[in-house]
């Protein structure tokens, strides 16, 4: 990147869907103002820092930034980045939920795909950068642009991806960066780059980078010249097509907090809508097993929940009966349950013998580990 940061501070209202759509054409990305009302996103906030699954923590203080650097901080380490936070549980959550299933949000999704078949590719995660003018430890990378979807195997326009600003993303606060305009030059470029001539961290990139690993660029990749840095208000969205070289930039604010929500949606299909659905459903299960209830998982869905999400409107009784749900099941889902348990605590001989157990007790418990243990 060049020493002169560039900065685009370009946005436009949601329902404003001819410019919108012009702007995504153009650019492969576009700001949406207004999708969240204040209210929304103070509620959203809240749950961040009140949750005991997020950062309402004991030692985390919401007004003492002395205490984010508490050993209770639960950051998340990834390639480049150091702002990624996941729940504890997110099936407890509501404002994963309410957000994946935001009419305003989803719509504008369904418009730039073209298409109303569209679900949820995710549960959440939320992007947190603490301000790092005292601790430099915090910082995201300064540059790590990279793709989310691989130039050999998916050449052509395949997926959005989105952030709900929940926070004013400013030129100090640190967010999202990108090269404009590169959509149009993707396939291109993997031509010109075949498969086994880039290398991504010392070795050779190939088919399975993208999707679940990052395809980092080169240093000296003439793109990474052309990164801008996007400004965008507090309950606005960032949406951007998945060929576009992205990252984040780092916040080097003295107080402020960056605070993002990772909300996108795929275009739906039957295989990863069963699965889906089929998770959803065990998980359902569990929770009623393990006597857990969730904010807005499963009870209090709202139809556009259930429609993204890939599920009907059945009651736990009838997924149950569907699943063929015993006793023996019931009897074996705490075991496994309390086993993930003893494995975080260090106690593997505890947990062997508890997965042993319930193995005895149910030989296909293994096909429901995702549920119980998610």
């Amino acid at each position: 990147m060049t020493s002169q940061k560039k900065y685009c501070d370009k946005r436009l209202p949601c329902g404003s869907d001819d410019e919108i759509q012009a702007a995504f054409r153009e650019d492969g990305f576009v700001v949406v103002t207004n999708v969240l009302t204040p209210n929304e996103v103070t509620a959203i906030l809240d749950e961040l820092w009140m949750s005991p699954r997020l950062l309402g923590r004991p030692g985390i203080e919401r007004g003492d930034p002395s205490t984010w650097g508490s050993g209770e901080w639960p950051q998340q380490q990834s390639v480049g980045g150091r702002n990624f936070v996941n729940s504890a549980d997110v099936f407890q959550d509501a404002a994963s939920w309410d957000l994946t299933s935001h009419e305003k949000l989803v719509r504008l999704q369904k418009m730039l795909y073209g298409r109303e078949d569209i679900m949820s590719a995710n549960l959440g995660r939320w992007g947190v950068m603490r301000p790092t003018v005292d601790h430099p430890e915090w910082k995201t990378d300064e540059s790590w642009l990279h793709w989310d979807q691989n130039p050999w195997t998916e050449p052509s326009f395949v997926r959005l991806q989105a952030i709900v600003c929940l926070t004013d993303n400013t030129e100090k606060s640190g967010g999202f960066a990108c090269v404009p305009g590169f959509h149009r030059s993707f396939e291109q470029w993997g031509k010109e780059h075949p498969m086994g001539s880039v290398l991504v961290g010392g070795r050779k990139a190939d088919r399975t980078y993208g999707v679940n690993q990052p395809f980092v660029l080169p240093k000296d990749d003439p793109c990474q010249q052309r990164v801008v840095r996007v400004l965008a208000p507090a309950g606005s969205v960032v949406v951007w097509d998945s060929r576009l070289p992205h990252q984040n930039f780092p916040n080097t604010d003295e107080r402020a907090m960056r605070v993002v929500h990772y909300t996108m949606m795929k275009p739906r299909d039957e295989e990863s809508a069963r699965e889906h659905r089929e998770l959803l459903e065990q998980k359902m299960v569990v929770m009623e097993v393990l006597g857990i209830t969730g904010e807005r998982f499963p009870a209090f869905l709202t139809e556009t929940a259930r429609e993204v999400h890939c599920l009907g409107t059945d009651s736990i009784d009838a997924v149950c009966d569907r699943l063929h749900v015993d006793e023996s099941l019931r009897e074996a889902i705490p075991l496994v349950y309390e086993a993930g348990e003893a494995e975080e605590r260090g106690e593997v001989h505890v947990a062997i013998k508890k997965h042993q157990k319930a193995l005895r007790l149910y030989p296909e418990i293994e096909h429901w580990y995702s549920a119980i243990l998610r």
